[in-house]
């Protein structure tokens, strides 16, 4: 998967822009074995923001994509709210698709699964569920939902049943 190849901060930012076109065209032609059952979620290169809204566009508008996928995790140590990620929640808002954050297990990047590199199951478990629960607190109390209406978000294999109790902790 193209996120755990992306999940470095230093990486270069055309680099990682290059492995998600890459990995956004394979996936295209994968789904297009069986169309009405796959769908084109792309990649988005998070490294550089301007990279990441034209890959949006060109993943919609040519690729067909129907959701746009980062990691839960930051990205460069920038919360999700942090204000350079403006165009590109206002992109994926006038695109009118959702925004799938999908967890990776311990990337090189700010993870909280990073703490427990020498314990497998420990990082797994925080890997997924703990790292959502932080990436919905910083699009909710960053207000992300509230300047852009219309965008839609996805939190995906993160588990649910922390749901309520968390969004009982952050009102």
């Amino acid at each position: 998967e193209a996120a755990h190849v992306i999940g470095i901060d230093e990486m270069e930012p055309l680099l990682a822009a290059a492995i998600c076109r890459a990995s956004n065209n394979w996936l295209r032609d994968y789904c297009d074995a069986n169309p009405n059952r796959m769908k084109l979620a792309g990649m988005m290169p998070m490294h550089d923001v301007d990279l990441a809204v034209a890959e949006a566009r060109r993943a919609v508008s040519e690729l067909g994509a129907v959701a746009l996928v980062l990691p839960s995790n930051p990205v460069r140590s920038r919360a999700w709210y942090d204000e350079c990620y403006e165009p590109f929640w206002a992109e994926a808002e006038r695109l009118g698709v959702p925004v799938a954050f999908h967890g990776i297990q311990m990337a090189y990047q700010d993870h909280l699964a990073r703490r427990f590199m020498d314990n497998h199951a420990l990082g797994h478990a925080v890997a997924h569920p703990i790292e959502m629960m932080c990436t919905l607190g910083a699009m909710l109390t960053g207000g992300i939902f509230e300047r852009y209406p219309g965008l839609k978000g996805a939190f995906l294999e993160g588990h649910s049943s922390w749901v309520p109790w968390w969004l009982y902790c952050l009102d």
